[in-house]
């Protein structure tokens, strides 16, 4: 099995189903859609998901290969499957709030989704609070948490300190993440009910942040950004000596700015549904 190191649940099924093992306790499904596939994966209990190595829950992963390419064509396309596999996940009832938490460093590019993303999240929550919205609008804060190296602070301590103070129905976590297929690096989104452990993908050791973690639902989104240089390099003399380095595309600036704002998009919509796409972007420009 392919030992190269991902955060994505179907690159893990996939090495699964390549060697032929058991897949006791794990469910996959997929669909077409208009430039891009939805895949899903389903970790139905606890031996599905030591046969995985991911925790028991839904993971869906939305591929659009052309985004590497043409992301302008397929901005509006993807976003749409980002809300609609979004709203399948919800569960909240018109009044709840909900937190949105960028993760990662934005000094490094390949680090910059979730700040990125969430600079393009509708907050509202300081105006349904003042009743300055109408009823069209679910409470949103964001944040920005940025990493322990630049803060001195575990990310997952802060989300339950902030959980604790703001006390939201659902905690929505942005990342960056790792794979094992460049094809998959910028032009894939995780969508997963079970929370994230930043870093994990890279081999960091922070705490997961997940509904064991906060006690309030946590819902998931990332794009892989980065993969295994022992990937890449495999076969090649030089691939013993890549171990714990990482590759990016060269236009990775470029390519989060896109993700980040279909996420963004996809978020927005899910979260503000008596809103339309048109009305959320106009919001998103100001």
């Amino acid at each position: 099995m392919d030992t190269a190191r991902t955060d994505l649940a179907l690159e893990a099924h996939e090495s699964l189903a390549a060697a032929g093992e058991d897949m006791e306790g794990v469910t996959y499904s997929e669909q077409r859609g208009d430039g891009y596939d939805v895949k899903r994966v389903i970790v139905q209990n606890g031996r599905g998901a030591e046969r995985i190595g991911k925790p028991a829950g839904t993971y869906v992963t939305i591929e659009a290969p052309g985004l590497r390419r043409d992301s302008a064509s397929l901005y509006r396309k993807v976003s749409g499957a980002i809300t609609g596999e979004l709203s399948k996940m919800l569960s909240l009832s018109p009044g709840d709030a909900v937190m949105v938490i960028g993760l990662g460093n934005r000094r490094i590019t390949p680090d910059a989704l979730g700040p990125r993303t969430a600079d393009k999240v509708l907050a509202t929550r300081h105006l349904v609070t003042d009743g300055e919205l109408g009823g069209a609008f679910r409470s949103v804060c964001v944040l920005s948490l940025g990493v322990l190296g630049l803060t001195g602070i575990d990310t997952t301590e802060l989300t339950r300190v902030l959980t604790g103070a703001i006390k939201p129905a659902l905690v929505v976590v942005v990342d960056a993440l790792a794979a094992r297929s460049a094809g998959r690096l910028a032009s894939t989104f995780q969508l997963s009910d079970t929370g994230v452990a930043p870093g994990s993908g890279v081999g960091g050791t922070a705490r997961e942040i997940s509904r064991a973690s906060l006690g309030v639902s946590v819902i998931s989104i990332g794009v892989p950004t980065v993969m295994d240089a022992s990937a890449v390099m495999r076969g090649d003399d030089g691939g013993e000596n890549a171990s714990g380095l990482f590759v990016t595309p060269n236009n990775i600036d470029v390519l989060i700015e896109a993700a980040s704002s279909m996420i963004a998009l996809g978020l927005n919509c899910a979260l503000h549904p008596a809103l339309s796409p048109d009305e959320i972007e106009s919001l998103m420009s100001n």
